[in-house]
C-alpha cells in the first residue's frame, strides 16, 4: 500500500446539473486547495533513466488548476511531466496512491492523455495569469493527474519528488491551454547545425493567445523555436515562441500573440552533434536526445493538442471537444433576454434573425431583416427584388453573448434583404445581401469599406453576383462567396475585392441546388458548400478547385448552415419542416445532437462560442450554440448549451456579466515565474485592423452619410466603456 493523498481542504460537493438554476442562486464561499502528487518513498529505483508515475484522486468537484511547485532537484530527477486523464493507467484504491513504471507503458487508462506541465533544471514555480486555469476534476477532462518523474540515477532511499499542484474553485474567464511538441528523428555526428522540423497547423475554431513557453532537449539541444508561416506562404515567417534546452527547464513567458485558425506552425530544434562520433536518435535516456516545445496558450473553450512528426493528436475526449454524450438544452441562463422581433428602434422594428456569427473578441452579431419579408412576389422573373427602397431601420446588431444586451446597431439604409453575416479575424463586419446582390464588408461600427457585385444587378460573370449567401475568409485576407440561390458555384476573390477563380461542380454532374453556407479549412486546404435542396456538402480542393467529394445528409434534413468547430471539425445544421434541427459532424455524422423542441424553428444560421461563465463554474467552459430561427412567429435568437452527460454545475454566484460595448483592452497583467513579474507578458495582444478602401464609384455617398452617424456611436460607446470601468474600480 503506497502513501495517501496529502490534501488541505474544506468544503462539499458539486450540484447535480439538474439543479443548475439554485446552483447560480446560491451563495458560497470559494475555497483554495494545494495538492501534492509525490513518489511514495515506498517506491525503490535501483537502475539509471527510471520513469515513474505516480497518481492521487483529485476531489470529486471542479477546480482550477492555476499554479505548479515543482518539489524536486535537479541532482535527482530529470524532469517531470504533468499528464490529465480521464482515468490512469493505473487507478488506485479510495485513499490510496498508486506508483508504477511507465518506461513504454502510458500515463492514463485510455486515449485521452493530455501533458498539462513539464519542468526541468530547477525551474521556478509556475502561477498562471490572473484569469487563467486548466479545469480539472469533475466536470473537466481532467478527472485525474498523472505525474512521470523521470530519474537519472538510483532513487534515494528518502526520496519524494512530485509536484505541489495550486486549485481553486473560483471560476474564471479563460481556459488554459496547451500546444505540445515532440518528434522522432536521429542526428549524424559532426553537425554543428542540424534541425529537427515538426510542423503542424492550428485545427480550431477561436483564437488562442499565448502566454509561456517549455522547451526540451538533452545535451545536444541548442535552441527551440516555434515559427509561424507566413499567410501569402513565402517569406521567413514570425518567431513565435523560442528557449534554450540548457537553462533551467520550466515555464517562460512569451510576448502573448494570437494564433488563428488555419495558422501553419513549425517547431525546429538546433543541435550540435559536433563531438559525437556516433548517430543519436530520439528516445527516453538521457543517451537518447528529445526536440519537444510546450506553448501555453489561453481562450475561452480549452484547446490542448500534441504535435508529432507533423501530425495532430487528438482524442474525442480531450479538453474542450465536443462529447458524444451530451445533450443540446435551451439555455438556463436566467439573464439571457436577447432582443425581440418586434423590438423598436429608432426607426421600426428589427424584424426576423436572419444570421448570427461570433467575433474574435467574443461579442455575438446578429443579422435582422427590419420587417421585411421574402414571400412570393419579393424578386421579378430576372432575380431583382421588387422593393425599390433599402430597409430603413438598423438591421446589424452587436450584443453581449451571455446576456442578449444591445452594444451596439447600425446598418439603416444599406440592405434590401441582408441574408448571411460574418465577421473576420480583424472584427470586420462582411454581410451577404441576395436583394442588393453584393457582399459588403464594414468595420465593427458601420463604416462601409467594401462591396463585391454590382449593386441591384444581378448576373453571372466574374464582376456580377446572383444571390450571394455568405462569405468566408482566408489567413492572407483573401476571401470566398457563396453564389447563391440562382449561380451554382462558390467564388474566390484577392484581398483587394478583384476575382481571383471559382469552384463548380464537374460538367455532367448535378447542379447545386442553392449555394447555401460555406466555410473554409484552410490546415487541409479544403472548400465545404451546404447545398441546402440538395442535402448535401460539396467539398473542393481550395487550390486545384477539383472537386473531393459530396456528402449527403439527406437522412437528417436541409443543409441550412456550416460552421468550424473544436479542433477542425466542420459542424452543419440541418432541419425538415416537421422534425428537430440537428448539429452533426459533416465528416462523422454519429456525432450529432438534436435541437429539442425545434421542429417548427425554420433555423436559418448557428454560431458557436462559451456559454455563460456561471453555468460552467471551475469546470471546462461550455458550449453555447446560437440558432436564428427565420420566420414570423420563431422569436428572438435562440441558444442552446450542451451539457456532458456527467456535468455538474458549479456551487457559487456569480456577479452578472459586465455590458458594456467590447474594448480590446488587456486582460491578463502579468505571468508570475518564480513570483516575479514579466513585463513581456503584460499587454494582451492587440490585433490591427486592415482597411480595405476599394469602394466602387457612386457609393461613396452611403460612407459620407454613416461616417457622422457611426463616429456618434463610437463617441457614446467609449463613454459606456469609461463609465462601466468607473464602476467596477
Amino acid at each position: 500500500m503506497f502513501q495517501a493523498l496529502s490534501l488541505r481542504t474544506h468544503g462539499g460537493h458539486a450540484a447535480l446539473w439538474a439543479v443548475v438554476i439554485a446552483a447560480l442562486t446560491a451563495s458560497v464561499v470559494g475555497e483554495t486547495t494545494t495538492v501534492d502528487i509525490t513518489v511514495p518513498d515506498s517506491v525503490t529505483v535501483r537502475g539509471q533513466d527510471a520513469y515513474i508515475c505516480t497518481t492521487v484522486e483529485l476531489p470529486n468537484k471542479p477546480y482550477k488548476l492555476v499554479g505548479v511547485e515543482a518539489l524536486a532537484k535537479q541532482e535527482v530527477v530529470h524532469h517531470i511531466l504533468l499528464f490529465g486523464c480521464d482515468v490512469p493507467y493505473s487507478k488506485p484504491k479510495p485513499g490510496e496512491q498508486s506508483a508504477w513504471e511507465c518506461v513504454g507503458k502510458p500515463a492514463c487508462g485510455d486515449p485521452s492523455e493530455t501533458i498539462l506541465y513539464g519542468w526541468g533544471r530547477n525551474a521556478d514555480r509556475l502561477d498562471l495569469p490572473p484569469g487563467v486555469g486548466f479545469s480539472v476534476g469533475r466536470g473537466s477532462a481532467v478527472k485525474w493527474i498523472v505525474a512521470q518523474v523521470h530519474y537519472l540515477d538510483p532513487k534515494p532511499a528518502a526520496d519524494k519528488s512530485g509536484v505541489r499542484l495550486k486549485l481553486q474553485d473560483t471560476p474564471v474567464p479563460f481556459s488554459g491551454g496547451l500546444l505540445s511538441y515532440a518528434s522522432w528523428f536521429s542526428i549524424p555526428p559532426g553537425k554543428p547545425h542540424f534541425l529537427v522540423q515538426d510542423p503542424c497547423c492550428y485545427r480550431g475554431f477561436q483564437p488562442l493567445t499565448t502566454f509561456a513557453v517549455r522547451v526540451h532537449t538533452h545535451a545536444l539541444g541548442q535552441r527551440v523555436s516555434m515559427t509561424r508561416a507566413p499567410a501569402s506562404g513565402s517569406g521567413h515567417g514570425e518567431i513565435i515562441a523560442a528557449g534554450d534546452p540548457q537553462k533551467p527547464q520550466g515555464f517562460y513567458p512569451v510576448t502573448p500573440n494570437v494564433l488563428w485558425p488555419g495558422e501553419r506552425l513549425n517547431v525546429v530544434c538546433d543541435f550540435d552533434s559536433t563531438g559525437n562520433t556516433v548517430i543519436v536518435g530520439a528516445g527516453p535516456s538521457h543517451e537518447h536526445e528529445m526536440c519537444n516545445m510546450y506553448l501555453m496558450v489561453y481562450s475561452a473553450i480549452p484547446h490542448i493538442e500534441m504535435c508529432s512528426g507533423g501530425n495532430s493528436v487528438v482524442d474525442e475526449t480531450t479538453p474542450g471537444n465536443l462529447p458524444r454524450a451530451a445533450a443540446l438544452l435551451p439555455d438556463p441562463y436566467p439573464l439571457w433576454k436577447p432582443p425581440e422581433p418586434t423590438d423598436a428602434t429608432d426607426k421600426g422594428m428589427f424584424g426576423n434573425v436572419a444570421s448570427v456569427a461570433l467575433g474574435p473578441d467574443g461579442t455575438l452579431w446578429a443579422l435582422h431583416r427590419g420587417g421585411r419579408v421574402w414571400g412570393p412576389g419579393a424578386f421579378d422573373a430576372n432575380e431583382r427584388i421588387t422593393d425599390q427602397e433599402p430597409i430603413a431601420v438598423d438591421v446589424v446588431v452587436q450584443m453581449h453573448p451571455d446576456t442578449g444586451k444591445v452594444l451596439r446597431k447600425w446598418g439603416a439604409g444599406h440592405f434590401w434583404m441582408p441574408h448571411m453575416i460574418t465577421i473576420d479575424r480583424n472584427n470586420s463586419v462582411w454581410v451577404a445581401d441576395v436583394g442588393r446582390h453584393q457582399v459588403l464588408k464594414f468595420t465593427a461600427s458601420g463604416q462601409l469599406l467594401m462591396t463585391v457585385g454590382r449593386k441591384l444587378q444581378p448576373g453571372h460573370d466574374k464582376l456580377t453576383l446572383c444571390k450571394p449567401t455568405q462569405a468566408a475568409f482566408m489567413n492572407d485576407g483573401s476571401f470566398l462567396v457563396s453564389d447563391g440561390y440562382c449561380n451554382s458555384r462558390v467564388m474566390r476573390f484577392n484581398p483587394d475585392g478583384s476575382y481571383h477563380s471559382q469552384y463548380e461542380l464537374p460538367k455532367g454532374s448535378s447542379f447545386i441546388g442553392v449555394a447555401h453556407s460555406l466555410v473554409l479549412d484552410e490546415c487541409d486546404g479544403e472548400v465545404l458548400l451546404a447545398d441546402r435542396e440538395g442535402m448535401m456538402v460539396h467539398k473542393w480542393d481550395l487550390n486545384t478547385r477539383q472537386l473531393i467529394e459530396t456528402i449527403s445528409l439527406a437522412q437528417y434534413g436541409k443543409v441550412w448552415a456550416l460552421v468550424k468547430g473544436p479542433y477542425g471539425r466542420t459542424l452543419a445544421l440541418t432541419w425538415q419542416p416537421g422534425s428537430w434541427a440537428v448539429l452533426l459532424d459533416v465528416s462523422q455524422p454519429v456525432f450529432h445532437w438534436r435541437l429539442p423542441n425545434s421542429s417548427s424553428l425554420w433555423p436559418h444560421d448557428l454560431a458557436l462560442g462559451p456559454a455563460a461563465l456561471p453555468l460552467t463554474g471551475a469546470g471546462d467552459r461550455l458550449l453555447a450554440v446560437y440558432v436564428a430561427p427565420l420566420c414570423k412567429e420563431c422569436g428572438a435568437i435562440q441558444k442552446y448549451v450542451l451539457f456532458p452527460q456527467d456535468f455538474g454545475a458549479p456551487r457559487k454566484d456569480l456577479p452578472a456579466p459586465v455590458v458594456a460595448p467590447a474594448a480590446r483592452k488587456p486582460v491578463l497583467a502579468h505571468i508570475h515565474v518564480g513570483g516575479q513579474g514579466a513585463a513581456a507578458a503584460a499587454a494582451a495582444a492587440h490585433v490591427q485592423q486592415q482597411h480595405h478602401q476599394e469602394v466602387p464609384e457612386g457609393e461613396q455617398d452611403e460612407i459620407k452619410d454613416m461616417d457622422e452617424k457611426t463616429e456618434r456611436e463610437d463617441e457614446q460607446a467609449e463613454e459606456e466603456v469609461q463609465k462601466e470601468e468607473e464602476q467596477e474600480d
